[in-house]
């Protein structure tokens, strides 16, 4: 006796044209996840730069204006290219450079060798340029902090800090 098998009326298996299209589309959205995560980890790194830089420059600002306003006179101020001493006293002088990125604050003290006792840097991702001058606004001086930045040559350049400050002026006069 023979034995016959009904004839099923649902197939078992895919065909090859099925898996064909089934492998491409799969590829595909991998492909675009790839590149979609690709994206957001570059948007994430420079948001994180830049709120490292705005924190960094805050900072910056903050400890500058300090700075200025310990001066007790203007002609304390010794402004170059690369660098502004300010001093505080006969023996103290505060110096700000900038190297690559960085402005550089060292406490210089002329009775203590090596004569640098406190450093601080301000590390700016994309500080290009710096420049620090000396301004008049009704016949009151004050030191100027500009850093720029050049991101790109086909872009106009960013200002990422502009601190203007008043040497010798008191602290409580500071929050008004």
């Amino acid at each position: 006796m023979m034995l016959v098998r009904p004839k099923q009326s649902m197939r078992g298996g895919h065909t090859l044209t099925e898996m064909v299209i089934v492998i491409s589309i799969m590829s595909m959205l991998v492909t675009l996840s790839v590149l979609l995560m690709t994206k957001l980890i570059h948007i994430d790194t420079a948001g994180r730069r830049t709120m490292t830089d705005s924190l960094v420059a805050g900072q910056l600002a903050d400890q500058f204006r300090r700075d200025i306003h310990a001066v007790t006179e203007v002609g304390s101020i010794l402004l170059s290219e690369e660098s502004l001493d300010l001093l505080v006293s006969r023996k103290q002088t505060i110096r700000y450079q900038h190297q690559e990125g960085t402005v550089i604050r060292q406490v210089l003290d002329a009775a203590v060798e090596p004569n640098v006792i406190n450093r601080a840097s301000y590390a700016l991702s994309s500080a290009d340029h710096v420049a620090w001058t000396m301004v008049t606004h009704h016949d009151e001086p004050f030191v100027q902090l500009t850093i720029i930045s050049l991101e790109r040559p086909d872009r106009p350049e960013k200002v990422l800090l502009h601190v203007i400050a008043e040497p010798n002026r008191p602290t409580h006069e500071m929050s008004k």
